[in-house]
Parts: structure tokens; sequence; C-alpha cells
């Protein structure tokens, strides 16, 4: 932090970035991508494979944990446009071990030169589909733009990382471009901010199907409003189990939280919306995913909002062909039938397991892709 000149002279004492202990000194925690990535950007440089090997580690694991095809919509976060640079390499080597559909940071995309493939077009396992955006940052990192405040800061409701009109000028080329737009929002006020520049935006095909991301605090008039509009959604429901106490406790309260992640009023408003993982937030395990998504169980064992709770075939529709959607992958992916990708997967034990979550969890013990084993 010294050597990026983060220090109690540099940075304002007011900085929510950069949170000060009650002595007045700098916690050394950074908060949002702004703050870590000034700090990063003075981390010793990488060697030549350093961004491929760290690459492989990642989607080796994903396969290993029944993952056939991996949304990354990070491309970029850490290595910069080498990142997509070593995406292509691996690619083009034959190296990759599942497929990836990549959208790329989005101010990287927006300098110019991008080109986004379609569904089918690619000729190996990678292809660039589009663009990340982000509207807010975290409920747990009081960042998150809420239109209520905070439970534990009455006078706190977070704020959008920039202006509407900013929000809309940045995402506007990569539409007009023919890129998909994925806008990280978790905040209710940050959905309605990204569904408006997604709203506004130019598209140069006629079915962009371009989606939020998380979506963890939401209305019933939001999911209905998101469904007219055409816009995606991948809930991160993994919130549920991993921080839902804290969210009901501290941040949200009990009916907002009993909201989170929506999923059974999200069907009911009949929209296709996918799961994640936001890995490395929360491990890469689709079948621990959900489980969330059909039992709602906190890590503390309660469960949080009960009535958004879904069946395990729809729960598994969620994490497979309608995460395949919004890529416009359906048609090769997500089901096992005539003329598919042979992409399946061989668990231990019954998928009807995952619903009980006293019981052990199957694992995967063969997957495929590819028509391949290996």
């Amino acid at each position: 932090m010294g050597l990026a000149g983060v220090d109690e002279e540099t940075i304002a004492v007011d900085d929510p970035r950069f949170p000060r202990a009650a002595s007045g000194r700098l916690t050394g925690m950074a908060r949002e991508i702004d703050a870590v990535s000034r700090c990063s950007r003075r981390s010793p440089p990488r060697g030549d494979t350093d961004l491929e090997d760290a690459l492989l580690r990642a989607l080796t694991r994903a396969r290993e944990r029944g993952i056939t095809t991996v949304h990354d919509p990070g491309v970029g976060l850490i290595g910069g446009p080498e990142e997509l640079a070593a995406y292509r390499r691996l690619d083009s080597a034959g190296r990759l071990p599942v497929r990836v559909v990549g959208f790329l940071r989005g101010d990287i995309a927006r300098a110019g030169g991008t080109v986004f493939e379609s569904a089918g077009r690619a000729q190996g396992r990678f292809r660039l589909a589009g663009a990340k955006f982000w509207a807010d940052g975290s409920i747990q990192g009081l960042s998150a733009a809420l239109r209520a405040p905070y439970l534990c800061d009455p006078g706190h409701h977070g704020d959008l990382l920039q202006p509407q009109p900013e929000l809309d000028a940045m995402v506007a080329p990569v539409a007009a471009a023919g890129g998909q737009l994925a806008v990280h929002a978790n905040g209710d006020a940050a959905v309605s901010a990204a569904l408006t520049a997604i709203s506004r935006a130019q598209d140069s095909t006629d079915d962009p199907r371009h989606r939020i991301e998380h979506c963890r605090v939401t209305s019933a008039s939001d999911l209905d409003a998101l469904k007219k509009a055409g816009v995606g959604v991948s809930f991160f429901v993994n919130h549920v189990y991993f921080w839902g106490d804290r969210h009901r406790d501290r941040f949200l309260g009990e009916e907002r939280s009993g909201f989170l992640d929506p999923l059974a009023s999200a069907d009911a408003a009949g929209l296709r919306f996918g799961l994640h993982s936001d890995c490395p937030i929360t491990p890469m395990d689709p079948l621990a995913t959900i489980r969330t998504a059909v039992n709602r169980l906190t890590s503390g064992g309660s469960v949080l909002g009960p009535d958004e709770r879904i069946g395990v075939h729809r729960a598994l529709k969620a994490m497979t062909v309608d995460s395949a959607y919004p890529v416009h992958e359906e048609g090769l992916v997500g089901t096992i039938a005539p003329g598919m990708r042979a992409d399946p997967v061989v668990l231990d034990g019954p998928l009807s397991a995952v619903a009980d979550a006293a019981a052990p969890m199957p694992k995967p013990i063969r997957v495929m892709v590819g028509g391949s084993w290996d």
C-alpha cells in the first residue's frame, strides 16, 4: 500500500474505500475495485505463463466440480487485456478443459477494436460474448445502492458507482458493436439504473439478451420490469447461505432479506434466470448452489425467505439450460438431446439427494466435454 501511495496523508479521512481504525490509522483494507486496483497495480510483474497457469487451475477445478461451460464476466479484472490474450492462446492450443463464454472488463472493451463472437461461431472452446460493467458495490461492503437505507446505518443507502448518464454512455458502445451487456447490480437502486442503461442502449442485434448480475435486493415490480424489457438475470443465491444471517440481522432486516435473490418470484414473473457462484467470492460448486436455491438455509441454520424456495428440477434448469439461454446457447448446451453438444456429467448419487440438506451431497465422478471424458 505504501508503494501505491496509500497512507494516512494521501487518503481522505472520510474515504470509505480505505477504512480507518478508531486510532485514525488505515486498517489495511481496500474496498471495491478501484481501491484494490490502485494497490494491485504495484504488485510484482507476472511471468509469461502466470495468467495461463492461473486460468488452467481455475478451469480444471470447474470441471472437477461438474461444470462444462463457464461464464467469465470479469475477463481482464486481474490481467487486463493480456488476460483475454491468455484465453486465446490456450484455446488455440486446445488446452481449455471446459468451454468459456467471456465478458471483457467494460473499460477495455470500450477502448475499441474488440470483436464479439455470437453463439455457435467460435471455432474452439472460448468466445467473447460481450462486456461487464458495475453499477454498484456489495451489501456487506455497505456499497450496494439501495432505495431504502441500511438497517445498521439509517442515514446511508449506498450510491451508484457513476451517475445514470455516465453508466448509459459506458454501455452504449458495446451494445452498438453487437456485444452483450452484463451489468453488476446488487441493490434495488442499482438494478433500476442497470435496467435503464440497458434499455437506452441501441443494439445492433434483434435479440441481444443483456443481463444483470446478482440482482440481490429487488422487488416484484422490478422483476416485472426485467421481464417486460427482455433483460435476463443471473442470481447469486449463494448469498443466502454465506451472508443471509448477517443480511437479516445487520444490513437489511427481516423483510428485505426474505426477498433476497427471489427465485420463486422470478419464476412466477416468467423470468428465465441463471444461478452462479461469483467465484472466487464463493466456491464453484453447482450442486451446493442448487441445494441453497431449494432450501434457502443460511450458514447459521435458519430458513431465509421460505416462500422463495424452488424445486430441485427448477434449480437444475436454472443452472443448465436457463444459464445457457442468456448467451444464446440453449440450442447447443444445457440439455441432453440429439444435436446438442455432448457435455454430460455423471454423479455418484441421485440428484434428488440435493433437496435434503442433511443428506450427503452427490459428487461428479465423470465429466464429458465435447464427447471426451479427458
